[in-house]
């Protein structure tokens, strides 16, 4: 079965990173957060990476892959990415509470190449401390990103 990833972050030694898994879904819960992740990986749909987002308009579901487990696993933490995505939202002159499934994942996209152009003090000021607290920015610093084709 062919794996897949809506975008994958992978670091300078062209070894994948993150996950990211983007779905302009609203109002869900960590525990379908941790439904749908174990579904994935029980049909064996995600590459192995140490790091997994589902990221929502509303929500970035964020966990840090320490074992592989067919459990289901509540994320590590919770974000709220309106601060960072709402910007880049207007930038198209669209409404997060409104994003169809390809603008959203082009804002995730654009999101991701600005992290991985920013310094850590850059992230630390602009509400991204997560990114440097977790050590992902560390793992990610010089890297690069693919996103999947349009099917």
């Amino acid at each position: 079965m062919t794996q897949y990833a809506d975008i994958l972050v992978y670091n300078r030694n062209r070894q994948p990173v993150v996950i990211i898994e983007a779905k302009s879904k609203f109002n869900t819960t960590k525990e379908w957060a941790g439904q749908m992740r174990r579904n994935m990986l029980a049909h064996n749909l995600l590459p192995s990476a140490p790091y997994f987002i589902l990221a929502l308009p509303d929500v970035f579901y964020f966990w840090e892959v320490k074992s592989f487990s067919f459990d289901t696993v509540n994320p590590t933490l919770q974000i709220d990415p309106k601060p960072f995505l709402e910007p880049l939202a207007n930038i198209i002159n669209v409404s997060l509470d409104r994003i169809s499934g390809q603008r959203f994942e082009l804002i995730i996209a654009t999101w991701l190449n600005n992290v991985l152009a920013s310094t850590e003090e850059d992230l630390l000021r602009n509400n991204q401390t997560w990114i440097v607290e977790t050590g992902l920015f560390e793992k990610i610093a010089g890297g690069f990103i693919k996103v999947a084709e349009a099917a």
